[in-house]
């Protein structure tokens, strides 16, 4: 997902009702959200496996007309029988090579607009039609690499400022004396150093050391020196992350037939020392990126929790699974009883509809709470990814209330939460809550 282009949703009653196809809708949306509603519904391709209802689709799906794999019986919906051009492994309709053709044709279409469209240098998939997007005021230093990485390093830019990372060194490194201090200044503004290791070394600047390892040297010198405002704020230490591949392709090269796979550590050792807080990976280049996003976003700063002022007037939205409406029940009781309005989802209904409405409902209130009873880790995970794309101009107070049943998922989850929720209340082991449930939240009574 996190380098795809494009989205093909193949919709049936099954997709509607699946809270993880759901949320692949929403992270496809999350990560081109720069393009604009517009340009997010340009990038989906609706495939209808089966007949849905056009206002039980997502909004993002409300519109398109998509390609049709089935008929009817009768020009009418209602009553009809459905007849799919595809079952059971077999093709049971010409209508389905006729479906599949204009769909790759539409797809075609889009990706000779979009190549057409393209910024940057480089004409990279993973800058096809991208603008720009806005700093997460987070900068990772990324080294030069020698040439035989040059193709992996272009990729790995691409992938940190698609998701909003400022990159530095921006300009190339200086090939006399000041390219140390070029790099010391790079490095003082960056978290975290990504070093890219192939066989080359790269070139040496004026009677200094090739500069592979020269940055490799110089990251290792900013690691070894404490920073008490990162202690301070509990960002965790500055650290290299070291990218030694078991293959190396150089572009320049032949790759042989058998190609001897490296031992990572043995290649930092080639050009420099393991110090402590390394982080040292060999999988190929995907499995490194997504290695490197995730890492990127547990150590994302928290920001400081917001507080929520209880008394007459106050609202807070509290989220659940139609599964846990009783436990909700009883929370909205305890709420009231701290002069607290608890505002509720709309459950039932077109899915379309409850979904405007219940955005409308949280964009009004003081706070969320999300109430995670039995429903699965996908439906939390989705709802508070959801609370992302409010629109809201100020951020509101979020909480996370682990309700009962208690298992070792909810506990793992519970300790170590997502940095857009303020507090995480543990009610796992309390089958009726009080008042006083809240007041690691809201203060006491």
């Amino acid at each position: 997902m996190a380098r795809s282009d494009f989205l093909i949703v193949v919709l049936s009653g099954n997709w509607l009702s699946s809270d993880w196809c759901r949320s692949e809708l929403e992270w496809f949306h999350r990560r081109w959200a720069h393009e604009g509603e517009l340009g997010v519904r340009k990038r989906i391709l609706l495939v209808n496996k089966r007949y849905v209802d056009p206002s039980a689709r997502p909004d993002l799906l409300q519109g398109q007309q998509g390609h049709d794999f089935f008929t009817f019986d009768k020009e009418e919906h209602e009553g009809a029988r459905e007849q799919p051009y595809f079952d059971v492994g077999k093709i049971k309709d010409d209508g389905f090579v006729q479906q599949v053709a204009e769909l790759a044709n539409k797809l075609r279409r889009l990706v000779t607009e979009i190549l057409a469209s393209a910024v940057g240098s480089d004409n990279s998939p993973q800058t096809l039609g991208r603008p720009p997007v806005p700093t997460k005021g987070r900068t990772v230093f990324v080294a030069r690499p020698a040439d035989d990485m040059r193709q992996s390093h272009a990729r790995l830019l691409n992938e940190l400022k698609s998701r909003g990372f400022a990159v530095v060194p921006e300009a190339d490194i200086p090939s006399d004396r000041s390219a140390v201090a070029f790099v010391d200044a790079a490095l003082a503004s960056a978290e975290v150093s990504i070093h890219l290791l192939g066989e080359k070394r790269g070139y040496a600047p004026a009677e200094e050391d090739p500069i592979v390892r020269l940055q490799l040297a110089c990251a290792a010198s900013h690691a070894r020196v404490p920073d008490p405002e990162r202690e301070q704020k509990g960002l965790p230490p500055f650290r290299r992350i070291v990218w030694a591949p078991k293959i190396v392709e150089d572009p320049d090269q032949p790759q042989p037939a058998q190609a001897a796979e490296r031992d990572p550590l043995a290649v930092l050792d080639r050009f420099g020392e393991l110090i402590d807080g390394d982080k040292v990976e060999s999988d190929d280049l995907s499995r490194f990126v997504d290695f490197l996003i995730q890492y990127l976003y547990k150590t994302e700063p928290r920001r400081p929790a917001l507080a929520v002022q209880p008394g007459p007037g106050t609202q807070i939205y509290l989220e659940h699974d139609e599964n846990d409406i009783g436990y909700a029940v009883d929370l909205a009781e305890a709420l009231q009883k701290r002069s607290i309005t608890p505002i509720f989802p709309v459950l039932q209904g077109p899915r379309a509809r409850c979904t405007a409405l219940n955005r409308n409902k949280m964009q009004t209130c003081d706070a969320v709470a999300l109430c995670w009873g039995s429903a699965s880790e996908v439906w939390a995970m989705s709802r508070l990814d959801q609370w992302r794309r409010l629109g809201r101009k100020e951020p509101f107070a979020c909480a996370l209330l682990a309700a009962p049943p208690r298992d070792k998922l909810k506990e793992r989850r519970i300790r170590v939460w997502p940095p857009e929720v303020d507090v995480v209340l543990d009610l796992t082991n309390r089958e009726s809550p009080s008042p006083e449930d809240f007041d690691p939240w809201l203060g006491p009574r």
